[in-house]
């Protein structure tokens, strides 16, 4: 079953997927017998939809494409927490100054700081892995899926968790060429 809408002073025929569709998204040619244009109006409506057809899969590539980065990003940062090269250390270390956002540096952001009493003459605190918390930041320290060897706010973020002498470290190649700043000793 086919429709006749009016777009401006073209009338188009438009079949029954068209529903819904605002008129200025309304872009199929007249193509029934007995159409009353004289096919100038049918190619440019055929154009029109040809040009909104490719933006709607330029849309639908862009959507696949960020999800396709983020997944890559997700599985980045699972395989670097998974190394597990945390700062652990003697002593209480709960309350010491970004020693939390480094513990998420280095587990992810479901990390958390346990403090053992038991174990050594002052206890020794490490960074225990939890799942990751969903919509929490995934990097910290001033670490990042961008170059942020420049910014004195990420560094100043750096040294806070891993101490003075870090530094921030680009590798353009990182997390299959997404890029990637770590925060090193």
């Amino acid at each position: 079953m086919t429709c006749r809408l009016a777009v401006g002073a073209v009338v188009v025929l438009c079949a029954p997927f068209c529903r819904g569709l605002a008129a200025d998204d309304i872009l199929l040619a007249c193509a029934s017998p007995g159409c009353d244009d004289d096919g100038a109006a049918g190619e440019a409506s055929l154009s029109l939809l040809q040009r909104r057809a490719a933006a709607l899969q330029s849309d639908e590539a862009k959507a696949a494409a960020e999800s396709t980065r983020v997944a890559i990003m997700h599985r980045f940062l699972a395989e670097l927490h998974a190394q597990g090269l945390c700062d652990d250390g003697e002593g209480d270390l709960r309350m010491v100054e970004c020693a939390a956002d480094n513990c998420r540096r280095c587990l992810g952001s479901g990390a958390v700081l346990l403090f053992n009493p038991g174990n050594g003459p002052q206890g020794r605190t490490v960074c225990t892995y939890q799942p990751r918390i969903p919509g929490a930041p995934s990097t910290y320290c001033g670490e990042a899926f961008r170059d942020t060897e420049g910014n004195a706010t990420a560094l100043e973020d750096c040294r806070c968790c891993r101490g003075e002498g870090a530094t921030l470290k680009f590798d353009a190649s990182a997390a299959d060429g997404i890029g990637y700043t770590y925060c090193e000793k």
